[in-house]
């Protein structure tokens, strides 16, 4: 088993595993309502994940590429398919465009819930269980323009995909969420793999042949020079707000992604988290 590197600990951190994509396997994702099965190979790789939260001032969008920001949401219920699509969604086109200083913000997909003990046939998702980031850089960049003209041909010189993350459940949650400060990945790194939503998956994979698709994300394999950090016991008044692609990586910027997954909380981890989670693209004039 795989370590990694950076294991100086303190209080509020953790010792645990994640799943990393084997550097030799490819990956396709199969999603479904309450299920998703990927076809890689991964390594358990033991980490410690950092509470950022002692000097969360030290990270913002463009300093590691995350941030936890407070936010009182308006809703009523965090369960609500109606609430989530107007009200929330309205709450966080808000929030985000405040917090980047874009001239646009287009939220495009539902807002995703996600449970730890997710049921097959259900609105909820599983937690993430593998390190990625959602979009490959190459399909950000495809799918940036397509989204800009299907929302008033909105102009722009720069974009960037920026995801809000909230707890719904209270702390201590059994498997919060972690990502990797931006500036410790490699501009290279990354293997894209196809997203492809079915009514049911099969039991037999790959399906041949296999079904059309627009969305790409990318595994990430292990580097011991990743650097893993969480805010520990988030409540529902806070969210961690993180880039999944920055069109500034090409002028440099070193905080332009985090990839990131949920991680189990051996030590405090008692409550089974549930969460929502919104994408949205910032487009800079």
């Amino acid at each position: 088993m795989a370590t990694s590197t950076y294991t100086e600990t303190k209080v509020g951190d953790v010792k645990t595993t994640v799943k990393y994509l084997q550097p030799d396997s490819k990956n396709v994702r199969y999603f479904s309502k309450g299920l998703e099965v990927n076809t890689g190979k991964y390594d358990d790789v033991s980490i410690v994940v950092h509470d950022a939260r002692p000097t969360q001032e030290e990270f913002t969008l463009d300093n590691g590429g995350f941030a936890l920001i407070q936010h009182n949401s308006k809703l009523t219920n965090f369960y609500s398919r109606e609430q989530l699509d107007t009200t929330y969604a309205s709450e966080i086109t808000s929030l985000v465009k405040s917090l980047t200083g874009a001239d646009d913000v287009v939220i495009f997909s539902a807002p995703v819930l996600r449970k730890t003990d997710a049921k097959v046939g259900t609105t909820y998702q599983p937690r993430a269980a593998d390190v990625h980031t959602d979009y490959s850089s190459g399909n950000a960049e495809d799918f940036a323009p397509k989204k800009a003209q299907e929302n008033g041909d909105i102009k722009y010189s720069r974009f960037a995909f920026v995801n809000v993350w909230r707890a719904i459940t209270p702390p201590p949650q059994d498997w919060p969420l972690a990502v990797v400060d931006a500036r410790s990945v490699a501009p290279d790194e990354g293997t894209p793999y196809p997203m492809i939503i079915v009514d049911k998956i099969p039991e037999k994979l790959p399906i041949v042949p296999q079904p059309a698709y627009t969305i790409e994300g990318a595994n990430f394999s292990f580097k011991p020079e990743h650097r893993w950090y969480y805010f520990r016991d988030m409540k529902i008044d806070e969210v961690l707000v993180f880039k999944l692609y920055d069109s500034n990586r090409h002028q440099g910027s070193k905080s332009w992604r985090c990839p990131h997954t949920a991680f189990f909380n051996p030590t405090e981890g008692t409550i089974p988290r549930e969460s929502v989670e919104v994408r949205t693209i910032c487009y800079f004039k």
